[in-house]
């Protein structure tokens, strides 16, 4: 988030990705905004990490999918 900030190279931005600076791109020309979120909003973990059951039903309702 903090080099999508500042458009300035640095030497520490030397090896960064190229995804980053599409990604610092689409920042500076609104099409998206970054916002921080917590590690407990991350309802990506439901699809990457092994949960627990609280955890996974917590964010399948975030996501909407319904239990069978």
């Amino acid at each position: 988030m903090k080099f999508s900030e500042n458009p300035l190279f640095h030497d520490k931005s030397k090896y960064i990705e190229i995804r980053y600076y599409y990604i610092r791109d689409m920042a500076q020309r609104g099409a998206v905004r970054l916002q921080f979120m917590t590690i407990e909003d991350q309802v990506a973990d439901v699809f990457t990490k092994p949960l627990s059951r609280t955890k996974f039903e917590y964010f399948r309702d975030k996501l909407g999918v319904v239990p069978l």
